[in-house]
C-alpha cells in the first residue's frame, strides 16, 4: 500500500466514530502561575506548577521520573468543611447502611463536584475514585450507575467508600485554552480535598484507589505514576495533601498524553508507516491535538504549525507533565491495566488509535524497564490476568 492510500485509509477509519468520544465502558467496571517549566494548576486554590519531568528514553527505556512540584503562588479557596447531605442512592440493594451524598463540591466551579457513597463503619474506611471517561469533553460520574453498577457494587460491599468525581471539560478547538491538564488538575484537587477532610468522611486517607475508564483511566495512571504533587508549606491546606494513590486500575487506558508519541513509541513497531506526520494529515486528529493542549485554534488546519507549537519550550514541559510513560518509576503504586480491544490494524475498520492494546503494551514494557508494579490484561497478546480492576484495587486497600 502507498503512502498516499494508507493514509486515506486512516481518515477512513478515523471517521468511523466520534474520535472524542474516548470511549471503553466505565460503567461496571486557574489558579498560581506555573513554575519556569511547569504547567498550570487548577483554579480551585491550586498552587504553583508542576516542575518538568525527566527524560523518557522511549518505552523500553529508563527515562527520569517526573520533577517534583513548583511553588508558584495563588490565592487558596476558604478552608471550610464540606457539608454531607444524604439521599437516597441512585443505586438500589447496596450493602446496608450505606450512605450517598450528591454533587459535594470539591472547588468553586460548578463541574467540580463528587458523589460519595460511603459504607457505614466506626473506623475510618478506604475508598476508591472513579473518573469518568468520555475524552475529557463528555461524560458524568453517574456512568457508574447503569447497568449493574457491578464496579460500585463489589467496592461498597467490600465495605470501601466509591467517590464519583466530575471535572471540568475540554471546550471546543481555538476556545479551550489550558487543556488537559485542566481535567487531570481538578481530578488531583478532589482526591486532596477529601484526603483534606477524611475525618468529615471517615475515610482513612492513606487507602486510597484511583479507578477509571479511558479517560478516567489515564487520569488514574497520571495521578499514580506522577510525583507527589502536594505543596507541604503552601497556604492552601488542600493543596498539602498527598496526590500519590496506593493503587490504580485503568480500563481501556492510553499509554501517554504525550499525543506525540504515539507513533514511535506506541505504534511503530507493529505498524513502521504510522508517523506523527500521518497522524497530523487527519483533520479530526489536528482538531483534537489543538484542544487537548490548548492550541492557538488558527492551528486546525496547519499540521507543521502544530508539530511547530509543540515543540515550544512551554509544550514541549507541557507534554512531559502528562507523560505518563515517562512519568512511570519503581517507586510508584502498583497498577492494573486492561485493554481489551483487537489488534487491528490502522488501516482496519475497527482500528482504534485511542484504546488499542498496544497502548497497554507500552505501558507494559515500561514498568519492566524500570521496574515498577503493574498488572496487565490485554488479551489480543496472549497477556491475561487472574484478578480484575476491582480486585486489584480491593486487595491493597482492605487488610
Amino acid at each position: 500500500m502507498t503512502s498516499f492510500s494508507r493514509s486515506v485509509a486512516l481518515a477512513l477509519v478515523l471517521g468511523v466514530g466520534p474520535l472524542y468520544a474516548c470511549g471503553g465502558s466505565d460503567s461496571g467496571g486557574g489558579g498560581g502561575e506555573a513554575g519556569s517549566t511547569g504547567t498550570q494548576q487548577p483554579s480551585a486554590g491550586g498552587a504553583g506548577g508542576t516542575g518538568g519531568t525527566g527524560g523518557s528514553g522511549g518505552t523500553g527505556g529508563t527515562g527520569g521520573s517526573g520533577g517534583t512540584g513548583g511553588t508558584g503562588g495563588s490565592t487558596a479557596e476558604p478552608d471550610v468543611p464540606p457539608e454531607l447531605a444524604f439521599s437516597d442512592p441512585p443505586v438500589a440493594n447496596l450493602a446496608d447502611g450505606v450512605r450517598f451524598a450528591e454533587a459535594v463540591p470539591y472547588g468553586p466551579d460548578p463541574a467540580q463536584v463528587m458523589d460519595v457513597f460511603l459504607p457505614e463503619s466506626g473506623t475510618p474506611t478506604a475508598a476508591v475514585f472513579f473518573f469518568h471517561g468520555g475524552g475529557f469533553t463528555g461524560g458524568s460520574r453517574t456512568t457508574a450507575y447503569s447497568g449493574s453498577a457491578s464496579a460500585l457494587r463489589q467496592v461498597t460491599d467490600a465495605g470501601v467508600a466509591w467517590i464519583g468525581v466530575d471535572y471540568r471539560l475540554l471546550q471546543d478547538p481555538g476556545v479551550e485554552t489550558e487543556g488537559v491538564i485542566k481535567s487531570l488538575r481538578d481530578c488531583q484537587r478532589s482526591l486532596q480535598f477529601v484526603r483534606r477532610w477524611a475525618d468529615v468522611f471517615n475515610l482513612d486517607p492513606e487507602r486510597v484507589g484511583v479507578y477509571g475508564g479511558s479517560a478516567g483511566a489515564g487520569t488514574s495512571l497520571w495521578l499514580a505514576f506522577h510525583d507527589d504533587m502536594a505543596i507541604p508549606g503552601g497556604g492552601d491546606m488542600v493543596a498539602r495533601a498527598s496526590t500519590r494513590p496506593l493503587a490504580a486500575a485503568a480500563n481501556s487506558t492510553q499509554s501517554t498524553y504525550d499525543v506525540m508519541r504515539w507513533a514511535p513509541d506506541v505504534f511503530a513497531d507493529s505498524y513502521a508507516y504510522v508517523t506523527n506526520d500521518l497522524l497530523l494529515s487527519q483533520a479530526q486528529l489536528r482538531a483534537m491535538i489543538v484542544r487537548f493542549y490548548g492550541l492557538d485554534g488558527a492551528l486546525v488546519n496547519d499540521a507543521d504549525g502544530i508539530a511547530a507549537a509543540l515543540e515550544t519550550p512551554e509544550m514541549v514541559a507541557y507534554r512531559a507533565d502528562v507523560d505518563m510513560l515517562a512519568l512511570m518509576s519503581s517507586d510508584d503504586p502498583g497498577a492494573y491495566i486492561q485493554n481489551t480491544g483487537p489488534n487491528s490494524a490502522p488501516t482496519d475498520a475497527s482500528f482504534d488509535l485511542l484504546h488499542h492494546p498496544l497502548h497497554a503494551m507500552a505501558l507494559r514494557d515500561r514498568a519492566a524497564a524500570v521496574g515498577a508494579e503493574l498488572e496487565a490484561d490485554i488479551p489480543a497478546y496472549n497477556i491475561d490476568s487472574s484478578t480484575s480492576a476491582m480486585g486489584f484495587l480491593l486487595d491493597r486497600l482492605v487488610p
